[in-house]
C-alpha cells in the first residue's frame, strides 16, 4: 500500500496496520546533509534513515542496503538486525538526522539532543564513536527513507516548515541555505539541488 501525501509531499500518513516506506526524491553519493522530521499521531511506529534506491524492503533497515532508526522500541536497524539506540519519541517530537555520505556515517537525535551521547562537535569532527552507524560503504546513491505504520511524519528538508507550520527557531546551515528547528552541525547542508551541486 501507499502512504497518503500532503503539504507538497512533505507529509506522509499511514493509518493502516502495515509498513509503508517512502524515499525522498533527491539522493547523494558524497557530502554531508542534515534534515528533520516531526513524528505525529497514531501508534507512533515511525522509522527514519537512509537507503540505496533499489532496495526491496517493508521498512527502512530491513535490507542490507538500508539503515534506519525505529521509534516504537528505540532501535537501530540494518539487514533486519537491531540493537537499542536512543529513546522513543512522543507525538510532536522532532527527529534530527545528520548523514555523512563522504565517510559513511549517520547520526540521529531528538529535540536538539543527539542519541547515544553524541555531540555536535563530534559530528562536525567526524568522530563516529556514538554514531548510529558508521563504515557504511558508499557504493551507490543514498536517499532519505521513511517508514510509517499507523502514524504520520512531517519532513523538513530545509524549507522551514513541518506540514503547514513554520519552525520556531529558524536555524541555518553554515552555507545559509535552508531553515531548520535545531542547530545544524557545521559542514552539513540542506538536501537540496543548490547544496548538492556545491558539494559535487
Amino acid at each position: 500500500g501507499n502512504n497518503t501525501f500532503s503539504n507538497v509531499n512533505s507529509e506522509m500518513t499511514n493509518s493502516a496496520d502495515a509498513f509503508r516506506t517512502t524515499f525522498a526524491t533527491l539522493g547523494t553519493a558524497k557530502g554531508k546533509y542534515y534534515w528533520e522530521a516531526k513524528f505525529l499521531s497514531g501508534e507512533m511506529k515511525q522509522m527514519i534513515g537512509v537507503s540505496k534506491p533499489h532496495e526491496t524492503m517493508d521498512f527502512v533497515g530491513q535490507s542490507s542496503g538500508s539503515w534506519g532508526w525505529q521509534n516504537e522500541n528505540a532501535r537501530r536497524y540494518n539487514n533486519n538486525s537491531y540493537t537499542s539506540y536512543g529513546s522513543t519519541a512522543s507525538s510532536g517530537d522532532i527527529i534530527m538526522v545528520a548523514f555523512d555520505a563522504t565517510n559513511g556515517a549517520i547520526w540521529v537525535g531528538k529535540n536538539g539532543t543527539w542519541f547515544n551521547s553524541a555531540t555536535q562537535s563530534e559530528i562536525e569532527a567526524g568522530t563516529v564513536t556514538n554514531a548510529m552507524f558508521s563504515s557504511i560503504t558508499i557504493d551507490d546513491y543514498f536517499l532519505p527513507a521513511f517508514t510509517t505504520e499507523d502514524s504520520n511524519i512531517q519532513v523538513n528538508f530545509g524549507n522551514g516548515y513541518f506540514g503547514a507550520t513554520a519552525v520556531s527557531s529558524a536555524q541555518n546551515p553554515s552555507d545559509g541555505v535552508g531553515i531548520f528547528e535545531y542547530s545544524v552541525p557545521a559542514g552539513y547542508k540542506a538536501l537540496c539541488t543548490k547544496s548538492i551541486n556545491a558539494q559535487e
